[in-house]
Parts: C-alpha cells; structure tokens; sequence
C-alpha cells in the first residue's frame, strides 16, 4: 500500500513540469509574432480620415496687386448661399483684375487663378476638397454706385467691351463725333450700335432716362464685327421713355421679365437668337406695334398674354419650334401681319378670322392640310396675301 502511494506521487512530480511546459509553449505560440529569420514585423498603419473643407475664406483685390486700386477690396463672402460679392470704385476696368484668394487648407481651385482675371460678368469656381468633394462659388464684381452722367455711362459701356470698333475718342469734350450716339446736351436720346463687336451690356444702360432707340443689332449675322450680346440686364426696364429695341443677331438666350415695364415701346426686334420663352410680362407692352421673335430655333410656346397687344400690327414668329398658337392672338384686332412660316403647327384657331385688319398671312413649312373655313372666308373677303393658297382649296 505504501508503496503504490510513491509511486502515484512520483507520477504526480513528473507530470507537472509538462503541463507548465505545455503551457509556457502555448503562450508562446499565442503572443510571439516576430517573423521568422529574426525580421520586425510591419508597423501598423492608422487610418487617415480625409478632410471635406471646401471653402473660399478670403478674397480680395489688393492695391498692391492692381494698379487701378487705391485701397484693398475685400469681398463678403456668403457661406450658405456661395457667392462672393465685389463692389470696386466707378470706373475700374472690370476685365483685368487680379484677386487674392484663400481657401480652406489642402482645398485646391479651378480653374487656377494666375494674374490678371476679367470679372465683367459672374465668374464660377470650383473648391475641391482633399476628400475630392467639391463646391462652387460665384464671384460678382460690380461698380460702386454712383449718379452718373449718360457720358459716364457710355465710358463704361466702351470699356466693359474691349476689342469694340466703336471708335469713340473717351478724351474729347463732347460725344459729338461719338459714332453712333445722338444726343442733347449731353443727354443720350438715341444709340446705333449695329456691327461693333460688342459683346456686353451693362447694367447702367438702365439710367439712360431720356433714351429713345437702342439699336445693337446686326442685320445679318456677323462672326467678326457684329455684336455678341448674350444677356439683356433687368435694368433695361428702367428706360421709360425707350421707343425701339432691337437686339436681332446676338446671343441672346431669354428676355428679362422687366422688359414689360417698357409702356412706350414700339418695336422690339429680338429675331435671330437663341431664346426659349417669351415673358408673359409682354403683354404689358400696350404701344407695341411690331415684335420680330423669327428664327429663334427653341422658341416652342406663344404665351396667351401676346393677344393683350392691341396695337400690335406686325407680328413675326417665323422659323422657330412652334406647336401651338392660341386663340388670344385673334383678339390683335389691329394686326395687319402674321408670320408663322416654317413651325410645327397641325392646325390654327378659328380665332383667327378675327383679325379683320390682316393683310398678310404667312403659314408655309408647317404641318397643315386645312385651315378652318372661317380664316378662309377672312383671306378671300380682305384680299389677304396669304401662302400657301393650297390650304384653302
């Protein structure tokens, strides 16, 4: 008996060191992570978070910079809706400016900004961020107000459009030998500008009170000398006494709302452009007697506010995406042309018949294969020059 218990004891010793020598392997399995042939392992590489900051936080136009600046011109920048607004002394040439910029830290701008900028009308930046997120930004730079003369006015007018053939002399006493300018005393009454390249109308046109002809188009267009002109100014409104529009051949893309305020107006001759939509505020116009809107290639809807024109005597709506015309248009009761030549049209309102003053009717290059027997009856009894005459057979 005694000696069965040596020997469980013994077995008892002998089994303890291997199980600590299991143990000790095993953790040393568990926590060793050297690399074989004695290498340090890779250090762990902690996760960057990339930065979203997007922001212009200053801008400005430093004398130091621009020669034409007495002091720094600092800019209020509007977080929320992303703009960046300027006002710089009358008379500063808007077409070379040169800004300071600071964006939010590893923030990059496009287009890069090196030198001189022209600022005449809103300029769009893009802010990438280092996360590559991105936001724009529009800068509008504009002239301090001030009461200026119609002088100052046509100063700027020459200025904001370089490369211009006006030819006008800025040093001499007078607009007299100005080309182009008719006025009283220095009070501008009357502008020719058809053929002189110019490309921008300010916003000053506007304060021309005694104004009576704006003529800036081109009677055919021109790529060279005729005028670009891609946006008319809601100040045009302001021109009160304003008879004649005529911006034809331009690059045009709209007519501002304003252009309804215009109670003395004429003419307005906006043919040959690229506008889409006609206002409904033309129905304001209560002189109008003639509106040229041919060859407006995404013109597609006559609004019905066109059939308030009652002294309306020629209307011109030809070569444009026209589908439609509504019957407001036989209430134009002193209407003596319509042009609706080479539009999409599959039929005319009966209204028509209406316009008991028409002289001519134009409707060729549509879709029609009839016309209602009352347009008819108007065409034979008032002798109307009408084509194409097949439409009535």
């Amino acid at each position: 008996m005694k000696k069965s218990k040596w020997i469980s004891t013994a077995l008892l010793w002998l089994c303890i060191p291997a199980v600590v020598l299991s143990l000790a392997t095993g953790c040393s399995s568990d926590d060793d992570t050297t690399p074989p042939n004695g290498e340090n392992p890779p250090p762990t590489q902690p996760v960057v978070e990339l930065s979203d900051a997007k922001q212009i936080t200053a801008f400005v136009f430093r004398a130091a910079d621009n020669a034409v600046l007495e002091e720094d011109v600092i800019a209020t920048i509007d977080q929320e809706a992303f703009t960046v607004t300027l006002a710089v002394p009358f008379g500063t040439s808007l077409r070379e400016l040169t800004p300071t910029i600071e964006l939010s830290e590893k923030a990059v701008l496009t287009p890069t900004v090196e030198g001189p900028q022209s600022y005449a009308i809103p300029v769009t930046y893009t802010i990438t961020a280092e996360d590559e997120s991105t936001q724009e930004y529009t800068i509008a730079v504009s002239l301090q107000d001030l009461e200026l003369t119609d002088r100052q006015i046509l100063e700027k007018f020459y200025n904001d459009n370089l490369g211009n053939n006006l030819g006008w002399d800025l040093s001499a006493p007078n607009m007299d030998n100005w080309s182009g300018v008719t006025h009283e005393n220095g009070t501008v009454t009357r502008l020719t500008l058809d053929f002189r390249n110019i490309t921008i109308l300010p916003k000053e046109i506007g304060a021309l009170n005694s104004l009576q002809i704006l003529n800036l188009g081109n009677p055919v267009a021109d790529p060279f000398a005729g005028n670009k002109i891609g946006n008319i100014p809601a100040e045009i409104g302001n021109l009160s006494n304003l008879e004649s529009l005529n911006v034809r051949s331009n690059n045009l893309g709209g007519i501002p709302r304003e252009i309804g305020n215009l109670k003395n107006l004429k003419i307005l001759e906006l043919g040959n452009n690229s506008i889409a939509t006609i206002p409904v505020e033309i129905g304001n116009l209560d002189n109008l007697e003639r509106l040229g809107m041919e060859n407006n290639n995404n013109l597609n809807i006559v609004p019905a506010e066109i059939g308030d024109l009652g002294n309306l005597k020629v209307l011109s709506l030809s070569n444009n995406f026209i589908f439609n015309i509504p019957a407001e248009l036989g209430d134009l009761s002193n209407l003596e042309t319509l042009s609706l030549s080479n539009n999409k049209l599959t039929s005319l309102p009966v209204e028509i018949a209406n316009l008991s003053n028409l002289k001519e009717l134009f409707l060729g290059g549509n879709n029609l294969t009839s016309l209602p027997q009352e347009v008819c009856d108007l065409v034979t009894n008032n002798n109307v020059n009408f084509a194409p005459s097949s439409l009535c057979n």
